[in-house]
């Protein structure tokens, strides 16, 4: 009997041991080599869909080069494919200082807060590698291909740029520059690369920029300067800075609501075409003057926005008339004796412009001349004096013979 209560305390005292050491066991602590390992480990929870709709978030919003994965995927979904497009031109526009409407993409000059100029933007951004910039070549087409990236300090070494490395620092940003060396106030103007296309899906004209080269102005002598193409760069690389870099658009409204990509999407710029993709440019020579050269650029530049807004126009059934035809050209062309010069869309759009002038003119006359003559009316009426009528003696009603009878 003595026996069996042993037994039953040692084994009950077995028990509270294993049922304590159960409680204090964690399961994910414990390691092969444990003695207190148990057979079956719990497997590892998936996460949920939630869980990993969340991590891809969080690895779209990372940080790279100061722009957000998202940002460069929206900037590259922005870039129309045209190489099917049925119909696509190509034209090289100049954006020069000069023009007031360019004011937003050259001021500051020295960064000033938020605002800088679109060279400190790019110069800023190719300094930390965040942006690929091509070598411009000397025909003025643009190389958009990895054999013609142009490296930092290439870059630096050929424009004369004053810089220190920094050993701390790799690849471009070891390069420290000061900003009165970056040659802001030099650049005076930039080429743009634009391409119209037909949208098929909008049955409209479309256009986008495809790459941008700033373009400096270097005083080599007294007589002038002379004008040095920097490089290109793509536009849908520098999209997601320029979508985030605020400007004013007028001297007049220091707002900064809208931003640099604004600016270009809305065509808020000016510029001349100076060439097109397919080699048409200004026929110049050395012995033009410079005012002669200037009047043949201007003439390019109108041929070339003529033919595009005459093909916009035609979409819609409508025939484009040049500002430039003079009055004697159009009066020529319809008293002219050839009924073929007179049968061009635009002898027909400028005779149609100008019956519906006259035709306005003469029924604005006309609605005039009647209005003045009413007020004359009412104004003969006011100034007329009414005519009294004369007063009649009232005959009597009763007749002599009546009258007599009465008597008697």
């Amino acid at each position: 009997m003595q026996r069996i209560q042993s037994l039953l305390i040692v084994l009950l005292a077995l028990t509270l041991t294993l049922t304590a050491e159960a409680q204090n066991f964690d399961p994910l602590s414990a390691t092969p080599t444990d003695s207190t390992q148990v057979a079956t480990e719990l497997p590892r929870r998936r996460p949920t869909a939630r869980q990993r709709r969340a991590q891809k978030e969080q690895e779209q919003e990372t940080q790279a080069n100061g722009i957000s994965m998202r940002a460069k995927n929206y900037a590259d979904q922005q870039v129309k494919d045209t190489e099917t497009a049925p119909w696509r031109r190509v034209v090289y526009r100049q954006l020069s200082i000069d023009s007031l409407a360019n004011a937003p993409i050259f001021r500051p000059v020295r960064p000033s807060g938020k605002l800088q100029s679109l060279f400190s933007l790019l110069f800023n951004r190719f300094n930390e590698g965040s942006i690929t910039v091509y070598e411009y070549e000397d025909l003025g087409y643009e190389n958009l291909t990895p054999e013609r990236q142009l490296r930092f300090e290439d870059f630096l070494d050929r424009f004369g740029i004053v810089y220190d490395k920094d050993p701390s620092q790799t690849g471009n940003r070891s390069f420290k520059i000061l900003p009165v060396d970056i040659p802001t106030q030099s650049i005076r103007s930039y080429y743009v690369k634009e391409e119209y296309y037909y949208d098929v899906k909008t049955s409209d004209v479309s256009s986008q920029i495809v790459a941008i080269c700033p373009v400096m102005d270097d005083e080599i002598s007294m007589e002038g300067s002379v004008r040095i193409p920097l490089f290109w760069v793509k536009y849908s690389d520098l999209q997601p800075y320029l979508s985030q870099q605020p400007v004013m658009l007028s001297t007049k409204n220091n707002a900064t609501t809208a931003t640099m990509d604004d600016f270009f999407s809305l065509n808020l710029y000016r510029g001349q075409i100076s060439m097109t993709l397919g080699g048409e440019t200004a026929e110049l020579n050395s012995e033009m003057s410079d005012s002669t050269a200037m009047a043949a650029r201007q003439a390019f530049h109108n041929q070339i926005e003529g033919e595009l807004k005459q093909f916009e126009e035609s979409l819609y059934g409508t025939e484009y008339t040049t500002s430039a035809t003079s009055d004697s050209d159009l009066q020529e062309g319809r008293d002219g004796e050839d009924d073929s010069q007179l049968d061009t869309a635009r002898a027909r759009r400028s005779q149609e412009l100008r019956e519906g002038k006259s035709n306005q003119r003469k029924a604005a006359k006309a609605t005039k001349a009647k209005k003045k003559s009413r007020a004359d009316k009412k104004r003969a009426k006011k100034t007329t004096p009414k005519a009294t009528k004369t007063e009649q003696p009232k005959q009597s009603k009763s007749s002599s013979t009546r009258s007599v009878r009465n008597r008697f």
